[in-house]
């Protein structure tokens, strides 16, 4: 039993030699057939697959991020559409960003008031145009230079420098014959200052208008305490008995004189306050410009004569729709004040036209003539160029300046012509209504 099992096993074992024999024959054969196959294989496969990255990798160079781009291979459908939709939504954001910053540099571009952005490091970050016309410069030269290449004022730099430690502050200053009130007003990123904002609003007319009322309530309490005082004085010597019996009808005469400039002054006073609350009614109506002329100089006629001045009137025929009252009044204070302020044996002379829709009244003297560092205070109120003179001759100082305000209240303009010693033109322009 166990020879024979033996003997299997020993078949068995036999069998397994040849074939394996006849395998390593067979394969002994092929293998470097099949080695040259693997290969080619694989330099065709390295091939292909460098030419397909080639050509992938060239169309993700060649992606186009501000247009549509479309792709050829399936791999790379999903990564061009996100692509595609990140460029959309960046246009978006691009073109919002756009508007916006369009919409603020018009409104700063078009801001009376000058605005200036700084940095921590006192660098110009912004100026829009009010602050460059302020400063002299060009807004674009501005932007990054140091806030001491704008103004060196030692106490304009120390606002600065408090507003960039956190200080909101201001400052009334002075520049080129304008005042302005600026404001410093540190600008924080979270709790860091992150630079300043400096705003300048132009007060110069505000100025002028604070000083000029503090003229007019000095010169009004002037023009009013001088004719009370010489009423006051001159009633005090009658109801005393001191003056004369003979002396009475003269002081009862200089006491009508100073109530008379006492009224006309209130009255200019309460007229000029009716200009500037805008109480002023229209009342308009047509009459004819030259006949009105000729009546305020018949008005006026004695006085010229007592004076020795000549009057004359000439010019057109013309109907003006206007406030007779006003006009009335605006040419008797400029013949008034051409024969007040004229020479002995001089003349004054009227002239009415008509010219580019405008009617023009012209009045011309021989007289004084007004310095020319005086022409652009004349329309101020109890202005006086030459103050005792214009005591002398009566004048309250508010006769130009409510021919001026009248001149405007009709939509016109006034203007002088003056030589000094030579004589003055005065031209008002009324509307043609």
């Amino acid at each position: 039993m166990k020879k024979r099992i033996y003997i299997y096993f020993l078949g068995l074992i036999l069998i397994s030699l040849i074939l394996m024999s006849f395998l390593v024959s067979v394969f002994g054969t092929t293998l470097p057939a099949m080695v040259t196959i693997s290969v080619l294989v694989l330099l065709l496969a390295n091939t292909a697959a460098n030419r397909l990255t080639s050509n992938m990798l060239r169309q993700l160079d060649e992606i186009n991020f501000d247009g549509n781009n479309i792709a050829e291979y399936d791999e790379l459908i999903p990564f061009v559409k996100k692509i595609n939709q990140q460029r959309r939504e960046t246009d978006v954001q691009i073109a919002s960003l756009e508007n916006r910053t369009g919409t603020i540099e018009v409104i700063t571009d078009n801001m009376r008031e000058g605005l200036l952005l700084i940095d921590k490091s006192e660098i110009v970050l912004f100026a829009n145009k009010s602050a460059a016309e302020i400063f002299h410069e060009f807004s674009g030269s501005m932007a990054g230079k140091s806030f001491l290449y704008v103004c060196r004022d030692i106490e304009f730099q120390r606002r600065v420098k408090q507003c960039l430690s956190g200080n909101s502050t201001e400052l009334t200053f002075k520049l080129r014959n304008r005042i302005y009130n600026i404001y410093f007003s540190p600008v924080y990123c979270g709790k860091d200052i992150n630079g300043g904002a400096i705003l300048f609003f132009d007060c110069t007319e505000r100025h002028k208008a604070e000083q000029q009322r503090k003229e007019f309530s000095a010169n009004v309490s002037h023009e009013l305490k001088t004719p009370l005082t010489s009423i006051y004085a001159l009633a005090e010597i009658i109801e005393k008995g001191i003056a004369k019996k003979d002396d009475v009808k003269g002081f009862a005469g200089k006491i009508t004189i100073q109530a008379q400039r006492l009224i006309s002054t209130i009255e200019d006073i309460i007229r000029l306050s009716e200009f500037d609350e805008g109480k002023v009614t229209r009342d308009f109506s047509e009459f004819n410009l030259y006949d009105l002329a000729e009546s305020v100089i018949e008005v006026l006629r004695e006085k010229a004569t007592e004076k020795n001045v000549a009057i004359s009137i000439d010019g057109i025929q013309t109907n003006l729709t206007a406030n007779k009252r006003m006009i009335d009044e605006l040419m008797y204070n400029l013949i008034d004040n051409a024969i007040k302020y004229n020479k002995e044996g001089g003349s004054v002379s009227v002239s009415i036209a008509r010219e580019n829709g405008f009617h023009k009244i012209i009045v011309s003297d021989t007289g004084i003539g007004i310095p020319i560092e005086h022409k652009i205070r004349i329309f101020e109120r109890f202005y006086r160029v030459e103050g005792s003179r214009s005591k002398k001759t009566g004048g309250t100082g508010l006769g130009l300046s409510i021919v001026k305000h009248i001149t405007e209240h009709h939509g016109g303009k006034i203007e002088i012509e003056s030589i000094p010693g030579a004589g003055t033109t005065v031209i008002c322009w009324i509307t043609q209504k």
